[in-house]
């Protein structure tokens, strides 16, 4: 798992590569966490080469998001494969962010 930001024109684009789960869950949300001390006016998931996400991962999405909305930052992803868009669906996150 990699997971690393790009700072360009305001936005922060944060890609995760490889799986997401328990066992590397701290070092993607300090990752994400570091990128949002840059005040981004929008966050971007790029999710093209992310192969796995369980519950931990959707979870800090979902807290992210929050944190997010409530400072007016819209978050995004794109790259869904259709296994990640049948989990996002399932957990609701389709409902909360956008799709790019």
């Amino acid at each position: 798992m990699t997971a690393y930001k790009e700072f360009s024109g305001g936005k922060l684009i944060f890609y995760i590569t490889g799986e997401i789960d328990e066992s590397n869950i701290s070092l993607v949300r300090e990752e994400f966490d570091n990128g949002l001390a840059l005040l981004p006016n929008a966050v971007i998931l790029d999710l093209r080469q992310m192969t796995f996400i369980d519950s931990t991962g959707i979870g800090m999405i979902i807290s992210r998001y929050n944190k997010l909305k409530k400072i007016g930052v819209p978050l995004y992803a794109r790259g869904l494969s259709a296994q990640t868009e049948k989990v996002f669906k399932t957990a609701g996150l389709l409902n909360i962010i956008g799709i790019i």
